[in-house]
């Protein structure tokens, strides 16, 4: 029996396998373990997984910014990829993007963030709208995520 509690790459691969298939969400903690695998193949397939079963996936919300205020270069990239699609109605998840748009932060990030917020729409959006009149925003990363809006 599948035991997604387990370490082995053999279950992070099978549990990558049946999400695509939009088997299960009980299969997210174990895809989000296959994220800081060392096997890109793992690593991309859990990304995939986890962007299919998108809001199924919503236990994934608060690991994935958890691992976006880390010190983990690769995870951060990660999850800032993964909050819009599995986290997209969250306030949470809207607050940690936005924040990323902030003048002092990582400018790869910002970059980054800059395309995400302003594919997220609704609540993003207006949140991006907001933050025009914010001085600790770069206004030409809010400006550009609007660019993005949908």
């Amino acid at each position: 029996m599948f035991d997604p509690k387990k370490d082995s790459v053999t279950h992070q691969r099978l549990a990558v396998a049946l999400a695509r298939l939009g088997r299960d969400a009980d299969l997210v903690p174990t895809l989000l373990k296959a994220l800081g695998s060392e096997d890109w193949q793992l690593k991309n397939g859990a990304s995939g997984a986890l962007r299919q079963l998108g809001p199924k996936a919503g236990s994934a919300v608060e690991p994935l910014l958890a691992m976006l205020n880390g010190d983990d270069d690769d995870l951060k990239h990660s999850a800032l990829d993964l909050l819009p699609v599995v986290g997209k109605e969250s306030d949470k998840v809207v607050a940690a993007l936005l924040g990323l748009l902030k003048k002092d932060a990582d400018e790869s990030m910002q970059r980054s963030a800059t395309y995400r917020v302003g594919s997220m729409g609704g609540k993003a959006t207006a949140g991006l709208i907001a933050a025009l009149d914010d001085p600790e925003m770069s206004r030409v990363h809010v400006i550009d995520a609007l660019r993005n809006a949908r």
